[in-house]
């Protein structure tokens, strides 16, 4: 959090919270939510807030790793053998 606020990385901030979480697989992550001192309008939101998969091209050990651990598919009746029902994963 210090990199991100203290270093201004998305800018000044008003302020800020977040809570660590982890999965099932003992992986940690964080929820951050980050209020920035200027008002964010809903026209530039795309330029600030987005999501991207590595290049597998340009980066495929980056792609190998998030695709493996950090995507899966539906945790219900449609694939019960999902490793997040999975009590020892």
């Amino acid at each position: 959090m210090d990199a991100l606020v203290k270093d201004s990385v998305f800018g000044s901030t008003r302020a800020h919270l977040y809570t660590v979480e982890w999965q099932k697989r003992g992986l940690p992550h964080a929820h951050i939510l980050i209020w920035p001192e200027e008002r964010l309008r809903p026209d530039n939101i795309d330029q600030i807030i987005s999501a991207k998969l590595p290049d597998p091209v340009t980066d495929p050990i980056l792609d190998e790793i998030v695709t493996t651990n950090m995507i899966h598919g539906p945790c219900d009746a449609l694939d019960p053998s999902s490793v997040c029902l999975s009590h020892s994963a």
